[in-house]
């Protein structure tokens, strides 16, 4: 029999009817329904008091992961930012035993606060305690208006090239574009609270020459000019 929506008004009418039981057989040719589609009505009204079942919260998924487990799968993301669902949901059906699907992996982890962002690298051999002692002695013995930094970047023909793109379900994303490399450059700006106060721009990379006649000339000299 095809499923078909039925209204609580007129479940509660054929419960009604009930009470006379040699009408059974004319409901249910009437409503389109089985003989055991009224009886679950009548159970469900006895049970919960509605001829609809259990109240919606009581209908409720049984959540696969308790509290435990997830705090679990939050520690492994502690440690490794970088897992795929694929791997924690390994993870869970090998330590755990538990069947789950990826879907599941990821409401989970949603609902612990985690969302999936673009990962910033950091080096593992990076000493935080060190790292902290330098800051508290550098913001001791300095202010922000005495400090200069200096980096280097790098740009070809190839630096402007767009990352992402858009192409129809199943096929790719192709952009032609020219493959040589053409002319590098090399930057060095200097900058400080106030803004950049110099900068050095050279074909090809920095040589430890140059960068040294950089600081010299153009940072230190304009800072503390020799009279």
């Amino acid at each position: 029999m095809v499923y078909h929506k039925i209204s609580r008004d007129i479940k509660e009418r054929a419960l009604f009817l009930l009470d006379h039981p040699d009408l059974c057989d004319d409901i249910c040719t009437i409503l389109g329904v089985s003989r055991h589609s009224i009886e679950r009505w009548r159970d469900n009204k006895e049970r919960f008091g509605d001829v609809e079942g259990a109240p919606r919260a009581c209908r409720t998924h049984l959540r696969r992961l308790n509290n435990k487990q997830i705090i679990e799968i939050t520690h492994l993301l502690c440690r490794d930012p970088s897992l795929l669902l694929e791997e924690i949901q390994e993870w869970v059906q090998v330590t755990k035993n538990i069947p789950i699907s990826r879907s599941a992996i990821c409401r989970y982890i949603k609902d612990a606060g985690y969302t999936h962002k673009k990962l910033k690298m950091r080096a593992a051999e990076r000493n935080e305690e060190e790292a902290e002692a330098w800051m508290m002695e550098t913001n001791s013995e300095f202010v922000a208006e005495q400090l200069v930094s200096v980096d280097e970047t790098s740009k070809d023909g190839r630096t402007m090239w767009r990352r992402y793109g858009y192409a129809l379900i199943g096929q790719e994303a192709i952009q032609h574009a020219p493959f040589p490399r053409g002319e590098r450059w090399s930057l060095c700006p200097a900058m400080t609270v106030n803004g950049y106060i110099a900068k050095l721009a050279v074909p090809g990379s920095v040589q430890t020459a140059d960068f040294t006649c950089f600081i010299i000339e153009h940072v230190v000299c304009p800072i503390f000019p020799v009279h």
